[in-house]
């Protein structure tokens, strides 16, 4: 009876993107047969090659369908937005949680969002995951636009950081940064590899 509540536009968006995961991880099962019929030394360049060529087609395929269903999820009532969600997780759960990134996401080991790991995730290689299907699926979580939106940040505050040195230097004064909060701290190691001025810097970082 629950299930009948679940809005008929909202189910066929969701079979939709269920079959097209179920055929798209059968389809690279197959192709990840031919990758381990290749000599043990060459399996992971030959890995990179087909991941990049077949990302071309298949990426541009998800996006559509997940606008589609943020569209459609925005008019759900509030009284019936717990229904719709259980109903989503029970359906693209089982696919869509190969991906290291969504796993965590949704698990939330630490006990929230954004995690230093989390964002480890996000600014490390894309491809991580036990199958050919599971990377390909983690990174296009990778390439939202929020996981976009953190990577930019990082090159934001680097940038940020020199200005401020300089400004800082020209008053032949040392510069302090208070970092609280910090995570991982990619826009400092960043900072620090990349930039002379660094050596004019005093660094907290909490």
């Amino acid at each position: 009876e629950k299930n009948y509540q679940v809005g008929s536009e909202f189910k066929v968006i969701v079979a939709d993107m269920q079959n097209l995961f179920m055929d798209l991880r059968r389809w690279l099962e197959q192709v990840e047969l031919g990758i381990r019929s290749e000599p043990a030394k060459n399996r992971v360049e030959v890995e990179k090659e087909i991941i990049q060529e077949l990302e071309k087609p298949i990426l541009p395929s998800l996006a559509p369908l997940f606008d589609k269903l943020e569209k459609t999820a925005k008019d759900i009532g509030e009284d019936l937005q717990s229904l719709h969600r259980s109903y989503l997780r029970r359906q693209l759960h089982p696919l869509v949680l190969c991906s290291p990134f969504v796993y965590r996401v949704f698990q939330k080991p630490l006990g929230y969002a954004g995690d230093y790991e989390m964002v480890n995730m996000i600014l490390q290689d894309p491809h991580q995951g036990s199958t050919l299907f599971a990377k390909i699926l983690n990174h296009f979580f990778l390439n939202i636009a929020p996981c976009q939106a953190h990577r930019n940040r990082i090159k934001y505050l680097v940038d940020n950081l020199r200005k401020e040195t300089q400004r800082v230097m020209r008053q032949g004064k040392k510069t302090k940064i208070f970092n609280l909060g910090c995570g991982p701290a990619q826009e400092i190691q960043n900072f620090l590899a990349q930039d002379d001025l660094c050596e004019k810097t005093e660094m907290t970082l909490v």
